[in-house]
């Protein structure tokens, strides 16, 4: 397990975060996002949609699950702050959406499916909110193969 810890000052470099995820990160992989409200986890994902055109993200706060058609492979924008159980998450098919080989999957708040995500296709990202515009964002790989990558990319 390897880390890389970046600092943003602004949405625009979390987004750029995002950006460089995308060229880095091919299905099946899960990316789970931690870190408070507002902290910038849906930012990061907005980054990385950009980099397919999509110019409105919003947060699945509220239907749980965004899904975006790239012309390679589907992106599913999971947010898990409302969802309390297991059986839930079984009922609403996010299970089944980790399972796809052919999608990436952004999960805000994952700490229900920790125990049940593969970790060698799987990206932890924190985000620790260190001023109003300041956040520290610790990209935590499973693979060596991913953190060569985003090494490369993040410098």
């Amino acid at each position: 397990m390897n880390k890389i810890e970046l600092y943003s000052g602004s949405p625009e470099f979390t987004r750029k975060i995002g950006e460089k995820l995308a060229e880095v990160i091919f299905p099946p992989y899960n990316v789970l996002l931690r870190g408070e409200l507002g902290a910038g986890k849906t930012e990061l994902v907005r980054g990385f949609l950009a980099k397919f055109g999509f110019l409105i993200v919003r947060s699945p706060s509220f239907t749980i699950v965004n899904t975006f058609k790239t012309p390679k492979y589907n992106v599913h924008h999971i947010d898990l702050f409302r969802i309390t159980n297991l059986e839930e998450i079984t009922i609403r098919g996010i299970f089944d959406l980790l399972e796809e080989r052919d999608s990436i999957r952004f999960v805000e708040w994952p700490e229900l499916i920790l125990d049940y995500v593969e970790k060698g296709s799987s990206l932890m990202i924190d985000f620790e909110i260190i001023e109003n515009t300041s956040r520290k964002i610790t990209l935590t790989c499973f693979s060596s193969e991913l953190y060569n990558a985003l090494s490369a990319v993040t410098k």
